[in-house]
């Protein structure tokens, strides 16, 4: 189910839309925190989303948003 969404994914999005909305230096921001795996981790999330057409790849608010509800 995942390789097929993948796939669907692919064919819709040019792939350097396949991205965080969010840069790193913005999780950063948003969490009060320093560069570590975190970041990383936060990011990855995110594009996740993305891949799953949970959120666009341009949607910096709710991209925002969802990093403060991950914070919690």
């Amino acid at each position: 189910a995942i390789r097929h969404r993948l796939e669907e994914v692919a064919a819709e999005t040019p792939a350097e839309k396949i991205r965080a909305p969010i840069t790193g230096e913005e999780v950063m921001e948003i969490l009060g925190i320093g560069p570590g795996p975190r970041v990383g981790d936060v990011l990855h999330l995110l594009m996740d989303q993305v891949i799953e057409g949970q959120l666009g790849p341009d949607d910096k608010d709710k991209a925002r948003e969802m990093v403060r509800r991950f914070a919690e």
